[in-house]
């Protein structure tokens, strides 16, 4: 099976510019920590909103993962909790054979999933992908990313200059 492990920063980004459903567009299982359901629900938000009505469509949550505090003592303390859950999880189901690509923002995560081997990608990947098998059109996608932007998403700006580049070229 193939399956997105989606941590909190992708989902409140998305979630708050009304786009969360591009996470479902993958053609994979999307799944996210319980924890990072609690974390994305504790305040009254459109991204709050936007994940409950994911999470009773499209998007499922988990629980805790028994090998958390092994792959925490691998990549780190300086890895936040729902982020080792997303790692963990990811982690678990390539152990399994599964087909997994775990979406992290956070530089520190993103360095420990690809210590462990565990394919990545983050809020800007996901835009990409989008455009990339046609389910939303170049323009949207860089209009989409402008949002990202004006929402307060930290982003390294090579990095969305290249994106841009990359999705202007479709």
């Amino acid at each position: 099976m193939k399956y997105l492990v989606i941590n909190a920063s992708p989902i409140i980004l998305l979630g708050k510019i009304g786009k969360l459903e591009l996470l479902a567009l993958s053609g994979r299982k999307s799944i996210t920590p319980g924890r990072v359901v609690k974390e994305v629900m504790q305040k009254h938000s459109p991204e709050a909103l936007a994940l409950e009505y994911a999470l009773n469509n499209w998007l499922e949550a988990f629980d805790d993962v028994s090998n958390a505090l092994t792959i925490s003592s691998i990549i780190g303390e300086d890895v936040k909790r729902g982020e080792v859950d997303v790692i963990a999880k990811a982690y678990q189901l390539l152990d399994e054979k599964h087909d997994v690509i775990a979406v992290l923002d956070d530089r520190t995560a993103r360095h420990g999933a690809h210590a462990l081997s565990i394919p990545i990608t983050g809020t800007l990947g996901i835009v990409f992908n989008a455009v990339r098998i046609g389910k939303i059109t170049p323009e949207v996608g860089i209009r989409t990313v402008n949002e990202l932007i004006s929402v307060g998403a930290r982003l390294d700006a090579i990095l969305v200059r290249e994106m841009i580049d990359k999705i202007n070229s479709f």
